[in-house]
């Protein structure tokens, strides 16, 4: 995958393989979590077979296969159909079907990830696959496949029958063993490290056979959105503060830490997460998986489960590894705990990325600041970095963009939005301390929801969690927010950051910040070869031709103040690295943060980050109840109690005092109840 020079996380490996600059390294993680639900145990009572599971999946490890590849058989029942529709996953390049499965399976026309098959109504339909990635494959489908070891997402393995009845969905297991070694050969996975961990549970031995618990979530979700390793595995499981965690990761390589360090900083980033929301509640156990990465960190996170793609000499603890799972964490929690994100069939999720994930990176950053896991220089730094990445990335006259295609610009705009809800966050936050309300962490914490109820898709009925903050929100800042969401996120305006925008512990000034400029097509970096060298640029003057093969790993960075650095091959086989700065024509000027002397011993600090005493009398202050969409706020009084926040500079967004009703309705009249009225 491609690298990551920077501590935080980066993007879901589907958008990693885009690999331009104004996609690269800009919002944390991406990628979604579901309702939190019980976690399924491996299947050992007699009544728990193969033949008691409506759908089945089996997955095979075969070390000794060249190339390296499992065997995935889909097993199912045809109920009164004569003719089924399978979805191939999301890594389908890399699925080519085996012996009868061929001759039984029809392409669909319009859609080459659909096939067809003709059965006899109530028939066990059995079909398999052999699925081998290759190098562009495992870029996009995010699967790793060592000799004796795999990691994998069930959306890029799992095939999906389209016929599943969701409001009454069957029973569903899924199989996981290794192949046995041919005589005379040692078994690679054999013995007591044969270990297979995923969303739904953990086992040891050759094989094991899981079941899908029942969830809040839909069937194809805890399936396909889950994390499914085995092989060669060490494992820990562990317990604190009510939360089950199982910490696991190959055997080989030598890893610099145990993985006790791993499961400590784990429950650690847990625990400070649960402290902060004040979330007592029984929690689902968590699969916590460590990869190894030979450039830069990345985290993805699925169904229960999180995935660290890290260097074996990772040394813990460390701020590195901090802001890496504390930000997959939050990323897991946000999306998670705060109502549904979409209605059922809409596949409209990612136009809410700047709440799922912007707020998330938001959190992540500031929870590692309040327990003193980041210093005020590493957030300082964060931002800053995030801010010139976002400025390159939204450059129009970026070659990335003008040589993207449209799904690239797609998700590339998700990303950017993810980007914009952390200045969302920011920019709320202050408006609200400057109010006199205690900040967003108060709102958000009342609009929390128990585990039970939480859930990604909801019915038409059920507002979105956008929908409850804006309703939230209006009581205090009126029609601000929703003002906010239509510039920076429908008109993709960029916010106008001031000295104190980001809060009383930082002060800001303005620095030339040049554009980001990769030099060459940065498709190059998933195909191996390069292409589209700039003439005149950094990458020529550095050397770089075309048709040159580059070898991995080369570094990336998300600004134009890291060097790139690349790794080339010579005809002769030898490697030779270049490196140069990928600075393009300034952007203009933008402002440079840096923390205030003893920024952490500031009562106007602490109260910012809802720590100290200055904070309580804010904190415990009662909201009024949130008006109705298509009403306009009335005259709220002011708390008696003097705001205890600096207000916003007059250079940002000024919010509208609590005081006075709105007297500028929004263009288009919202309709009845909290929806707002352009896409939230």
């Amino acid at each position: 995958m491609p690298p990551r020079p920077s501590t935080y996380p980066v993007h879901r490996a589907k958008a990693l393989r885009l690999i331009a600059a104004w996609a690269v390294g800009l919002a944390g993680l991406t990628g979604p979590l579901q309702a939190a639900t019980p976690s399924a145990a491996p299947l050992a009572t007699p009544s728990a077979t193969p033949a008691t599971c409506d759908l089945l999946w089996q997955v095979t490890l075969q070390p000794e296969s060249e190339p390296r590849q499992l065997q995935v058989d889909l097993t199912f029942d045809a109920g009164s159909r004569s003719r089924s529709t399978l979805r191939l996953p999301g890594g389908w390049e890399s699925m080519s079907e085996l012996a009868d499965t061929e001759k039984r399976l029809q392409a669909v026309a319009g859609d080459n990830t659909l096939r067809s098959i003709a059965h006899a109504p109530g028939e066990r339909v059995q079909l398999r696959w052999r699925f081998v990635p290759s190098a562009a494959s495992a870029q996009s489908s995010g699967a790793q496949l060592a000799s004796n070891w795999f990691a994998v997402a069930g959306q890029s393995l799992l095939p999906w029958p389209e016929e599943v009845d969701e409001r009454n969905p069957p029973s569903a297991c899924i199989g996981f063993s290794a192949q046995p070694s041919a005589p005379g050969q040692a078994n690679a996975t054999a013995g007591p490290a044969t270990r297979w961990v995923n969303s739904h549970g953990n086992a040891e031995g050759l094989s094991a056979l899981f079941r899908v618990a029942p969830g809040a979530a839909t069937l194809r979700w805890r399936v396909q959105q889950a994390l499914y390793a085995g092989g060669a595995m060490q494992s820990l499981t562990r317990i604190d503060d009510g939360q089950p965690m199982i910490v696991a990761r190959p055997v080989a390589p030598a890893w610099a830490q145990g993985i006790e360090a791993v499961a400590q900083a784990s429950a650690q980033s847990q625990a400070s997460q649960r402290r902060f929301w004040g979330d007592n509640t029984p929690a689902s156990t968590l699969l916590v998986l460590q990869l190894p990465s030979l450039s830069g960190t990345q985290a993805t996170h699925w169904h229960q489960a999180v995935a660290l793609q890290v260097p074996i000499d990772l040394r813990l603890p460390g701020a590195d590894f901090d802001a890496l799972i504390t930000g997959a964490l939050v990323r897991t929690w946000i999306p998670d705990r705060f109502g549904p994100l979409t209605y059922p069939g809409r596949q409209d999720e990612s136009m809410r990325a700047w709440f799922s994930q912007g707020l998330a990176d938001h959190y992540a950053h500031r929870l590692l600041l309040r327990d003193g896991r980041w210093t005020p220089d590493d957030y300082a730094n964060a931002i800053n970095r995030k801010i010139d990445g976002y400025l390159s990335a939204s450059d129009p006259t970026g070659t990335a963009r003008r040589q993207a295609s449209e799904t690239q610009r797609s998700e590339a705009s998700a990303i950017l939005d993810a980007t914009r809800g952390e200045w969302l966050a920011l920019q709320w936050h202050g408006a609200l301390r400057a109010s006199g309300q205690a900040g967003l962490d108060a709102v958000m914490r009342r609009l929390l929801l128990p585990a039970a109820q939480a859930r990604r898709e909801g019915p038409i009925s059920a507002p979105l969690a956008t929908h409850r903050l804006f309703a939230a929100l209006r009581p205090a800042l009126g029609e601000l927010p929703l003002r906010d969401i239509n510039r920076q996120i429908e008109q993709g305006e960029f916010p106008v950051f001031g000295p104190t925008t980001i809060g009383p512990c930082f002060t800001g000034q303005k620095v030339s910040t040049p554009g980001w400029r990769l030099g060459f097509d940065p498709a190059s970096l998933v195909s191996g070869v390069v292409s589209g060298v700039e003439a005149g640029g950094p990458a020529e003057l550095a050397g770089l031709r075309d048709g040159m093969t580059l070898a991995r790993p080369s570094t990336v960075p998300v600004d134009a103040s890291q060097a790139v650095r690349l790794k080339v091959e010579e005809p002769d086989g030898t490697l030779r690295e270049l490196r140069y700065l990928p600075a393009g024509k300034p952007l203009g000027e933008r402002m440079h943060y840096q923390p205030v002397p003893q920024a952490m011993q500031l009562p106007a600090c602490l109260a910012w980050l809802g720590l100290g005493a200055e904070v309580l009398p804010a904190a415990t202050r009662p909201v009024p109840k949130p008006a109705p969409a298509a009403v306009t706020p009335k005259t709220v009084a002011k708390p008696a109690a003097k705001p205890t926040g600096k207000p916003l500079p007059k250079s940002g967004p000024k919010p509208v005092p609590i005081t006075k009703p709105v007297v500028k309705p929004n263009p288009k009249p919202p309709p009845s109840g909290v929806k707002p009225v352009v896409r939230p």
